[in-house]
């Protein structure tokens, strides 16, 4: 990492890559480019953040347990439903697609849904996320994961499914979700968007037995091995390559199998849009790789949003990186839109730069600012915008 160059460089900053949800920024800023090689729409028409918008919908804001056991929220009572799809027709006759958020897959969040969903993993611990040691992960916010891909028991698959994973589970209580609401689609956030969360990846998790088996089938060849254990060094050291593919598959599934169905509902322009983290090549040993989204989806159904903010959690990235990240990522997967989550002249980002050797200024308009630093935060945002854009 270079040294930032002019007045406002104070000292050296590392490079974060934490996955935050970013509410103020997640409608803003989207600064999208059209695949060079990509089938479109004839007449293109691109998406831009005044073209779609998040909503939130009885049962809280983002909570994904709350959006696959809507039947225990307030949305279960007709009226409400009813209430939800006058709603999103409003949002969709003045030419915005309403989209639900979906985000913090875990126990510390409230919500009657959530609590119901919590429960239900935890009433099944078999399918729950394992490590290479049979272990699963000590903070409780991610003990009762789930895996994508993950093997169900019939008694847990929707009506008439034989045999199916998660995914499939997934799609039949979102589909309801979305009869319920009449919304387009679904923005992803925190834990939704990747395989797990931001810091765990494929060499790591998931080596739950069922995984195990299921990647057995996959691979279409013994996994050697006496026990668990033994199968996932095996397959980290011979076929990680391979079990990454796996992993990152189940997740394109996740993103791309949903559209389809709403388009048979008749919502004329169903997208799916989720956040991913701004390291290409971080992104693929997390779960999500681009081209196999882009294998599996059309042209404008599917958004991904690059973060690039600086916020209270993140400093302000090396001035050559958000158009070089911004770069790869249109090189890697140009049939999928993409836009960037760039950093604007808030709050947020001026409390980002107590993280480069800036005293914190206040959000408070009334409170004394550092002029260095904001001349700093001007120059930044500029550089950002137009470097991307």
């Amino acid at each position: 990492m270079r040294e930032t160059s002019g007045k406002g460089a104070r000292r050296r900053h590392k490079q974060y890559a934490r996955c935050y949800s970013f509410g103020v920024a997640a409608l803003g800023g989207l600064s999208l480019l059209s695949p060079a090689r990509a089938v479109m729409p004839n007449p293109v028409t691109v998406p831009f953040s005044s073209d779609w918008m998040t909503m939130e919908f009885p049962g809280g804001h983002g909570p994904l347990g709350e959006k696959l056991m809507w039947e225990h929220t307030r949305l279960a009572d007709p009226k409400v439903q009813t209430e939800a799809r006058e709603a999103t027709s409003k949002h969709r006759a003045a030419g915005l697609a309403p989209l639900w958020e979906m985000s913090w897959d875990g126990p510390d969040a409230s919500g009657l849904g959530l609590s119901e969903w919590t429960a239900w993993k935890r009433a099944h611990p078999h399918y729950l996320l394992r490590d290479r040691d049979g272990h699963s992960p000590a903070d409780p916010y991610y003990a009762d994961a789930i895996s994508a891909a993950m093997p169900f028991d019939p008694a847990d698959l929707p009506p008439g499914m034989a045999s199916g994973v998660r995914n499939d589970w997934d799609l039949h209580q979102l589909l309801g979700f979305a009869r319920a609401t009449g919304a387009s689609g679904y923005f992803a956030a925190d834990k939704y968007d990747l395989g797990w969360a931001w810091h765990m990846t494929t060499d790591r998790w998931d080596f739950n037995p069922r995984m195990i088996g299921a990647f057995r089938s996959y691979l279409r060849q013994p996994v050697p091995g006496a026990t668990p254990q033994a199968q996932a060094n095996w397959i980290v050291k011979n076929r990680f390559s391979e079990w990454t593919d796996f992993i990152c598959q189940s997740i394109a599934v996740r993103h791309t199998q949903l559209q389809p169905r709403l388009r048979a509902m008749g919502i004329a322009h169903p997208m799916v849009a989720f956040q991913i983290d701004f390291n290409v090549t971080a992104n693929r040993i997390k779960g999500l790789d681009m081209r196999m989204i882009e294998a599996r989806s059309r042209y404008g159904e599917v958004l991904k949003r690059v973060e690039m903010q600086a916020d209270p959690g993140r400093p302000p990235q090396d001035r050559s990186l958000s158009p070089s990240f911004f770069g790869l990522f249109a090189a890697r997967a140009p049939g999928v839109m993409h836009g960037g989550q760039m950093t604007s002249l808030h709050p947020d980002m001026y409390a980002s730069l107590g993280l480069v050797g800036f005293p914190k200024p206040l959000a408070d308009s009334n409170a004394p600012r550092d002029p260095e630093a904001e001349e700093y935060a001007r120059k930044y945002v500029t550089q950002q915008w137009l470097g991307v854009g």
